[in-house]
């Protein structure tokens, strides 16, 4: 199993160069660490290799492309089409256009466990505007007002298209999923028009969400969250953060626990009892934090809730709700790969249950022979064949123990055609 909820980097950051850590740093004094949490995709899929079906549309093969860049980024393989033809035509299989059980099952069994993206460019163009507005200014000298033209050069991009997808894995086809985008980009000027921006920038940007909003369908999206990390001197809360920030979670994670301990026994009697509560809160916190980190997050929810117990304040509310989340995400994709290795089975079974089916109604030459002998005459044996999933044997031998038992020549020419026509295809 994947690890869902890892550290994306632990780093102290001087307030001057981090946003979010002088933000935290403005509310608890303590530096930042930055989590993850891995939300499911929105379609229940468990996505390894993805293969594009042949696109349609203009700015069809510029979507394809801005949809690899992001699927290879995420370390998805990409297979185009094309460089599946061979393969294909090995098995008799050329794609239609439209995805049904029945091709799916097919491209199942030919190119294994994969996922099937159909893109349909409905619209792709870009339109320029230009338009004028007026602006109120003030005079520093005279300390009066006046308007000034503002000239507006807009350059819009509009994508409108559909993506289908279909997984080999289980044979689950969803359906058309829309997907419209409309950047735009603008240039003023106080002194005439300005050169319109690209419509090849626009349209870019256009790509790029598209590839987004596909990439949530199919892919775990990954957020990153800040959360507080205590080093508070007293009771050592600083020597974990410092095994944190070198790497070693492990030992951060013990460390974490035996100075919770000694916090509990803490031997500073002058101590007031509320400030020995605060730091027994940041202790527990910090093992919370920890168990989180390292995946454990039942573990980590529950000193966390303590820790909030102790010290009822924002960040400790915070980093509950985060890892209630962490485990709601873990949980969900976790249900999908059930379910995906659930039907995947039914889907197995499928197959080879209408194979077993097929397979009973092909007529072979022990058929055609029962039904020379039922009588039946040799113009509807013919029909039948005609009409029928057929697998002949036409060697010599075979020919002339057909005639041997009574098939007429008509009916063996008529199955010499017909394998001849399906070893031709």
């Amino acid at each position: 199993m994947l690890r869902l909820i890892r550290v994306a980097s632990v780093l102290l950051v001087l307030a001057a160069t981090s946003e979010i850590q002088g933000q935290w740093r403005s509310r608890a004094g303590n530096p930042a660490i930055s989590v993850e949490i891995e939300h499911p995709p929105e379609h229940p899929l468990i996505v390894e290799k993805i293969v594009f079906l042949p696109a349609m549309g203009e700015c069809s093969n510029d979507v394809v492309s801005a949809l690899t860049d992001r699927f290879v980024a995420r370390g998805i393989e990409v297979v185009d089409w094309r460089s599946l033809e061979p393969v294909l035509a090995e098995h008799d299989f050329s794609f239609s256009g439209t995805l049904d059980r029945k091709s799916v099952g097919r491209m199942g069994k030919i190119l294994g466990p994969s996922t099937l993206l159909v893109v349909n460019v409905n619209r792709c163009a870009a339109e320029r505007q230009r338009f004028r507005s007026s602006e109120k200014r003030k005079d520093s000298d005279s300390d009066s007002s006046y308007k000034v033209t503002i000239y507006h050069a807009k350059t819009l991009a509009l994508l409108d298209l559909s993506v289908q997808t279909a997984d080999l894995t289980t044979g689950r086809i969803f359906d058309p999923e829309s997907i419209v985008h409309s950047p735009s980009l603008e240039r003023k000027s106080e002194d005439g028009y300005p050169e319109s921006p690209s419509r090849f920038d626009a349209q870019a940007i256009a790509f790029k969400r598209a590839a987004r909003d596909v990439s949530r369908m199919l892919l775990p999206r990954v957020q990153k969250r800040s959360l507080v990390f205590f080093d508070n001197k007293k009771c050592n809360l600083k020597a974990v953060y410092q095994a944190l920030k070198s790497g070693d979670e492990e030992r951060a994670l013990n460390l974490s626990l035996e100075i919770l301990d000694a916090c509990k026994n803490y031997p500073d009697p002058k101590m007031k009892p509320k400030r020995l509560q605060k730091l027994l809160g940041n202790a527990h916190y910090n093992a919370g934090v920890m168990h989180r980190i390292r995946g454990d997050l039942e573990a980590g929810l529950e000193y966390l809730l303590e820790a909030e117990r102790l010290r009822p304040v924002e960040i400790m509310a915070e980093a509950v709700a985060d890892c209630r989340e962490a485990i709601q995400a873990r949980d969900a994709m976790q249900g999908i790969r059930e379910q995906v290795q659930q039907a995947a089975l039914e889907f197995q079974e499928r197959l080879a249950s209408e194979e077993e089916v097929q397979a009973d109604n092909t007529l072979t030459n022990s058929g055609v022979v029962a039904l020379v002998k039922m009588g039946l005459p040799e113009a509807i044996i013919v029909k039948k064949i005609e009409t029928s999933t057929c697998e002949f044997d036409v060697s010599p031998e075979a020919l002339v123990g057909l005639t041997r038992a009574g098939v007429g020549e008509s009916v063996i020419l008529s199955m010499m055609e017909f394998q001849s026509s399906d070893n031709g295809r």
